[in-house]
């Protein structure tokens, strides 16, 4: 059973961020009923994937804590879209939404299966065979100018000391999804703190996550 306290160290420890930081995000999710909350000590509630996920959401998205309680339910409810042929993107209705994909992908990395399907994709042996195996990883991107994100599993690239980009459009992905808020009629993206929807600025501030994460906290959620 992992705790609050071993979920806000991990996430730390995973993502550099200072401990304080991600303790006080914490905090703001918890009170917003984002996160379990129930004793303390031996009596605490069980971190479940919700949880972690909701933190895992609120360290990339907020500028400061006080957006937590808003910021999370909002990416949370982001619709999935996929590219075509063409390149144009089209919604996936009704095969889940980021909150619960996110939570598939923190397990999916703590225990080496993918899930199958897949925002109702079937998912060949190949890509679970290769993503069992460590050869395949998951990154997800988070803008924090507007509510949208995206995901990408990717093969893994040797390491040579520099730092690897692998959520740009010109990476080769496995699967690839763009997750936007689910707005009718919508004229642009849905600004976090603004009223409605705007045109997207030319300055977007952008937070990435690679598998690192995704496995170190699926892996305190679900040990195997």
């Amino acid at each position: 059973m992992a705790t609050l306290s071993e979920l806000v160290d991990t996430v730390a420890k995973v993502t550099g961020m200072d401990p304080a930081t991600v303790a006080l995000l914490a905090r703001h999710a918890r009170e917003a009923g984002l996160i379990a909350m129930r004793g303390r000590g031996p009596s605490a509630a069980a971190m479940g994937l919700t949880d972690a996920a909701n933190l895992l959401i609120a360290v990339n998205t907020v500028q400061h804590a006080s957006e937590v309680g808003r910021a999370v339910p909002l990416y949370r409810q982001c619709v999935p879209y996929e590219r075509d042929a063409q390149g144009n993107r089209h919604a996936l209705d009704g095969v889940g939404r980021l909150g619960e994909i996110m939570e598939q992908l923190i397990r999916a990395a703590g225990t080496g299966i993918f899930p199958d399907p897949f925002l109702g994709k079937q998912i060949s042996p190949q890509v679970k065979g290769d993503f069992a195996q460590g050869n395949l990883w998951i990154g997800a991107q988070f803008n924090v100018t507007f509510v949208a994100a995206a995901l990408r599993i990717v093969p893994r690239e040797a390491g040579d000391g520099l730092p690897n980009y692998p959520l740009l459009d010109s990476a080769r992905a496995v699967l690839a999804f763009d997750f936007f808020f689910p707005t009718r009629r919508r004229k642009g993206v849905l600004h976090k703190f603004f009223r409605g929807p705007g045109i997207m600025g030319n300055r977007i501030e952008e937070m990435t996550i690679g598998h690192q994460t995704f496995r170190a906290v699926g892996q305190l959620i679900e040990p195997v």
